[in-house]
């Protein structure tokens, strides 16, 4: 009769979380309707109030558990009627174990590394008597592939041109030899690319090879395209619409761990902040491992969890012009990559085009397990020389919307014994102030040399100016602010910078640049 008893109790708490799970993931991979994306909140995972364990009764004498909403769950966005509950060591899980007989609460899986469980309540407000307040009490929140998001007019795709346009111009054939990556994702499908080089595990029931949804495979093409040789440890934690949990993400990343990822990709992402992810990630860094993971394609400002992590590299959308795209989140970002219609593998031997902040993510993956193997160095290196090499954009410095640049690996490629003059114009920025409008050119030195005397000529709407740059430094950037006429309302801004002493430049293509604004305000 018990075991009847608890095997009903399971399946009620089972179809009660998924669907809240479902319909709040549901939700939560929705692009925003209006354009105005202020951050959304990030709910914090708070734990119980200290309380006194309550004096032991026999089970019989229990009072009935029934079943209660959630709503304490459903205001922070989190699946109803489950937590994360995260021991000091491992005896204390032990002990609690125990304590929970009769009580309503249920074990839905545990991970050991973290002394973690995942707990069914029918009763959430009875879980504090059982605690005595040093557990990390947490919730279990929605993860999903990014949704599509909007695109600007004019906006470039990549289509088969990824390697040219990121500076690769020489045979890449052995890069990631030794590397293995991890892809937590949809799941990697079948494709002859992959033969015999893909180590498949899924964290979900069911889902059949043929059923997968082909964003991970799409993922998986976009690092195989630029490191070839890597190993992949592909961790299936989704359904095949895509949606996950916090839970099977933070398993997924320890599993990974444990089973020799060097650098992990994550193209998915939530809304809320949690506290077993952050311990995951906290567990694969201090093993050495680097993790890359999408900002997300809501097209606000906030990059979604877990990019918004210290922990992990936060990756960003560009077009084939260099240009941030609409749907790219702005904010915590560390660096921006190819994100629209790159061609990448899907399941059966098939490609696709493939466009997101989950498509720019493998790519600065696939670059640092190049970067690694082709160089010797340890993944922390490599993403440490990626990071440094990006390519100035936007406004001058680490900024929203571009991070630390666009990524590039000419300039990693660069022989440090051969001498390489490249100035470039990185960009001409329009502001607007109080005071006016500015627009700020940027020039970036993108050889290894240090360069003398670089004249810039700035063409506007208040006229041509020459001006010069006395000394920079290689890697180094200067900018100048130019102010735009309060007259001024369309017009064209370009900017040139040449090389003085007859030195030769490595790549004269971006030595200018034209920008085309508009001040007047949309109807």
């Amino acid at each position: 009769m018990r075991s009847t008893q608890i095997t009903l109790l399971t399946v009620a708490i089972l179809l009660l979380g998924g669907f809240a799970g479902w319909w709040l993931t549901g939700r939560i991979g929705q692009v925003p309707e209006t354009a105005a994306g202020a951050s959304r909140p990030a709910p914090q995972a708070r734990p119980a109030a200290p309380r006194e364990r309550p004096s032991p009764t026999k089970s019989h004498e229990r009072p009935e558990v029934s079943l209660r909403l959630d709503d304490e769950a459903a205001e922070r966005g989190a699946l109803s009627n489950q937590r994360t509950l995260r021991f000091r060591d491992r005896a204390a899980l032990e002990a609690f174990l125990e304590s929970i007989e009769g009580s309503g609460i249920v074990v839905l899986g545990q991970i050991r590394e973290l002394n973690l469980l995942r707990l069914g309540l029918l009763d959430p407000s009875r879980l504090g008597d059982l605690l005595d307040g040093s557990e990390e009490l947490g919730y279990i929140y929605p993860v999903e592939v990014p949704g599509e998001g909007p695109v600007q007019e004019g906006a470039a795709g990549f289509g088969n041109n990824l390697l040219s346009w990121l500076g690769v111009d020489v045979d890449n054939s052995s890069w990631g030899a030794g590397v293995r990556v991890a892809v937590i994702d949809t799941g990697i499908g079948e494709h002859s690319s992959f033969t015999s080089r893909v180590v498949r595990k899924s964290l979900v029931e069911g889902n059949a090879g043929d059923e997968l949804n082909p964003h991970g495979t799409a993922v998986a093409g976009l690092i195989h395209t630029i490191a070839p040789q890597s190993e992949f440890l592909s961790y299936q934690v989704t359904d095949p619409n895509g949606s996950s949990d916090s839970f099977t993400l933070a398993r997924a990343i320890i599993e990974a761990t444990n089973d020799g990822a060097d650098v992990i990709n994550i193209s998915m992402g939530s809304f809320g902040e949690s506290a077993i992810v952050e311990n995951a990630l906290a567990y694969a860094r201090e093993a050495g491992i680097e993790i890359v993971v999408s900002a997300g394609n809501n097209g606000i400002e906030g990059v979604s969890s877990p990019a918004s992590s210290p922990q992990t590299i936060a990756v960003g959308s560009v077009d084939a012009n260099g240009e941030h795209l609409d749907f790219s989140n702005t904010g915590n970002v560390n660096i921006t990559a190819p994100g629209l219609e790159v061609y990448s593998l899907a399941p059966g031997d098939a490609a696709t085009l493939f466009s997101g902040t989950s498509a720019s993510a493998p790519v600065v993956t696939g670059v640092i397990a190049a970067l690694a193997s082709y160089e010797g160095i340890t993944i922390r290196q490599a993403t440490e020389r990626v990071l440094a090499a990006a390519n100035e954009a936007g406004p001058a410095g680490d900024d929203p919307l571009f991070g630390g640049g666009i990524l590039n690996v000419g300039r990693l490629l660069l022989d440090p014994a051969t001498p390489t003059d490249d100035v470039a114009i990185a960009s001409n920025y329009l502001t607007r102030g109080n005071n006016g409008s500015i627009v700020q050119v940027t020039v970036e030195n993108r050889g290894n040399t240090n360069l003398v005397n670089t004249a810039v000529n700035i063409s506007g709407p208040t006229g041509t100016q020459q001006l010069n740059i006395s000394t920079l430094p290689a890697g180094g950037i200067h900018s100048f602010e130019i102010p735009v006429s309060s007259l001024a309302t369309e017009f064209e801004f370009s900017s040139s910078a040449t090389l003085s002493g007859g030195r030769v430049d490595h790549n004269p293509a971006n030595n200018q640049r034209t920008d085309a604004y508009s001040l007047v305000e949309s109807p």
